[in-house]
């Protein structure tokens, strides 16, 4: 028997056949002989191996123009720009999560796959997001921070008591009140 690994042939082989790969694509081929000398091949097999977690080769990055960090601000779709690599299988999907009430207490919530740039509608008030990679073994990595919205999309209400038009002294009172929910 003979294994060809990446094209380069190794003699003399028995089965099973057992080998450290490198990460990455690794093509595998079997040639089996008889004692006339005639072979045949098994067709190339390909093998990804895949040992390091994907990464952010750029960003995540926020557009503070769009949606600024942790200050309030009455635009709800912040911007978030990303690449996501993994260099022996590929990614295979970006999901974000929010920091929410899941079940019976406090968590990351899963809200699904995402691509960049990141835009999605997030309701009133704080809101806590991380991004994820996921490679196609299953590996994943989230973004080096955790990034915090304030988000205030509703103007406040207020309330000034009635004056009347005319006063006969130059001293006045005025009330008001007003509140922001």
């Amino acid at each position: 028997y003979s294994v060809f690994l990446n094209g380069s042939e190794i003699t003399n082989q028995t089965s099973p056949w057992v080998k450290d790969l490198s990460d990455g694509k690794n093509v595998i081929r079997i040639r089996i002989y008889n004692n006339a000398g005639l072979y045949a091949d098994s067709g190339d097999i390909n093998i990804w191996v895949d040992t390091a977690d994907p990464y952010f080769s750029s960003g995540p990055t926020v557009d503070a123009s769009h949606t600024p960090l942790e200050t309030w601000s009455n635009h709800n779709t912040p911007k978030i720009t990303f690449t996501g690599t993994d260099d022996a299988s590929g990614i295979s999907s970006t999901g974000w999560f929010k920091w929410d009430w899941v079940g019976t207490g406090w968590g990351w919530k899963n809200m699904g796959n995402c691509s960049s740039p990141w835009e999605q509608s997030l309701p009133e008030g704080p809101s806590w997001i991380i991004l994820q990679l996921n490679d196609n073994v299953g590996k994943w990595k989230n973004s080096p921070t955790w990034y915090r919205f304030d988000i205030d999309t509703q103007p406040p209400s207020s309330s000034v008591s009635a004056l009347s038009t005319y006063k006969t002294t130059t001293s006045f009172t005025v009330n008001w009140s007003g509140s922001d929910t």
